[in-house]
C-alpha cells in the first residue's frame, strides 16, 4: 500500500496493486458492508479481484 505524503499535498491518496494481475485498483466507496465507515474496499478494473482494507 502506498501512501502520497509530500509536504505540498494535503490529500492522502491510498493505492492498492492487484495481486492476481498487477493493475493499480480502484477505491470501490459503494461496496456492500455492514462496517464500511473503517474499511476501504478496492477492485480492479482489469480483472474484479476486490481487497478489502481496514482503516
Amino acid at each position: 500500500m502506498k501512501r502520497s505524503n509530500s509536504p505540498n499535498n494535503t490529500d492522502i491518496e491510498i493505492k492498492e496493486i492487484c495481486e492476481i494481475c498487477g493493475e493499480e485498483m480502484d477505491e470501490n466507496p459503494f461496496a456492500y458492508d455492514y462496517d464500511s465507515e473503517n474499511k476501504l474496499v478496492f477492485k480492479c478494473p482489469a480483472c474484479g479481484h476486490r481487497k478489502v482494507r481496514n482503516l
